[in-house]
């Protein structure tokens, strides 16, 4: 995998592509070639078989590194081959080993809106698009259930 990585950023970069390395489950073993060449990473999913050779090494604590590099990432959830609602799990693996819930949010937030060049998405701040969902508690936790759901500003779901 190691190579696999190193061979895409030099392809990339060779015909002048603009990339995103995804997966990336030994990136945290080139971090400091993928800083250098300012790489973005989006990494995951964190929860699945490591059944194949290339997820031996699939750990939450290699995400962590990244983010904890600088290097921009972003967490995936590999929907539809894994469901979406491990995401918040995946959330919650990282914050428990030291990611700041913001930065956790910002994983799976602003992150990926930057990446697709999606100007006003991921954050909430004036000017932004009012997509957003409001949790009774963190997301990650299991009284983390969605209270509220608004999109463009009109709220669309509300918990009775």
């Amino acid at each position: 995998m190691l190579c696999d990585i190193m061979t895409a950023v030099r392809l990339a970069e060779e015909f002048g592509l603009r990339y995103v390395i995804t997966g990336a489950f030994d990136a945290d073993r080139v971090i400091d070639q993928l800083k250098e060449k300012d790489v973005t990473v989006a990494f995951g999913p964190l929860i699945m078989s490591r059944c194949m050779d290339e997820v031996k090494r699939l750990h939450p604590e290699n995400a962590v590194a990244l983010l904890h590099s600088g290097i921009r990432t972003a967490i995936i959830a590999g929907h539809p081959n894994y469901p979406a609602k491990y995401l918040r799990i995946s959330l919650g693996l990282l914050v428990g080993r030291g990611i700041s819930p913001e930065q956790a949010l910002g994983s799976v937030t602003s992150v990926p809106a930057g990446i697709l060049d999606l100007d006003g998405y991921g954050e909430v701040r004036s000017g932004s698009v009012a997509d957003l969902a409001l949790f009774r508690a963190q997301p990650w936790e299991p009284e983390g259930v969605t209270e509220h759901t608004f999109v463009g500003g009109n709220e669309v779901y509300a918990r009775s």
